[in-house]
């Protein structure tokens, strides 16, 4: 088992496995998780914003242009409300990830021997008790069937946070 070459992998340190060993993010953690809610806002921003424009000028032209309910008018509608939800959908996102509330996230934790099996595509399915992970066949190459490892998580997604081997301890 080589911790290091899992740090380097997953990208952790050891104030990160400390504070997950806690069940909490720890402050890098935290703040890569706010870096991409603002990217996630931004992109929601830019998906939003003009869209929601558009909508409003076909709504506009629709107006002006189209009185009767012609093709071109129903085919202007059409796309008006595609525009308007696809707006919606943007704004809504920018205005749900604005702000990180970390009480609603969790630290979950994984531990047991592992059984490594070959899987599609160059990857490998690790088994912890009745968790899975798909890996890339390197990770695989750090961790020996039948050891016994600890896997923190982020309950939101399941992204691995941290990991730390048992079996020396």
């Amino acid at each position: 088992m080589n911790d290091q070459a899992l740090r380097d992998y997953f990208e952790f340190d050891e104030d990160d496995l400390a504070a997950n060993r806690n069940s909490e993010f720890s402050a890098r953690q935290k703040q890569k998780i706010a870096s991409d809610y603002k990217d996630i806002s931004k992109d929601g921003l830019k998906l939003g914003l003009p869209t929601a424009a558009l909508a409003v000028i076909l709504l506009l032209v629709n107006i002006i242009f189209f009185r009767k309910l012609g093709s071109d008018a129903i085919a202007t509608v059409v796309f008006m409300l595609v525009c308007a939800g696809l707006g919606y959908l943007g704004l809504r996102s920018a205005y749900k990830t604005r702000k990180v509330d970390f009480s609603k996230f969790m630290v979950r934790k994984v531990a047991g021997p592992v059984r490594i099996e070959p899987g599609h595509y160059g990857n490998c399915i690790i088994h912890i008790r009745e968790e899975e992970f798909d890996v890339d066949e390197k990770l695989a190459s750090f961790i020996k069937d039948g050891d016994t490892y600890t896997i923190y998580l982020d309950s939101r997604d399941n992204e691995v946070l941290s990991v730390e081997g048992l079996s020396n301890k």
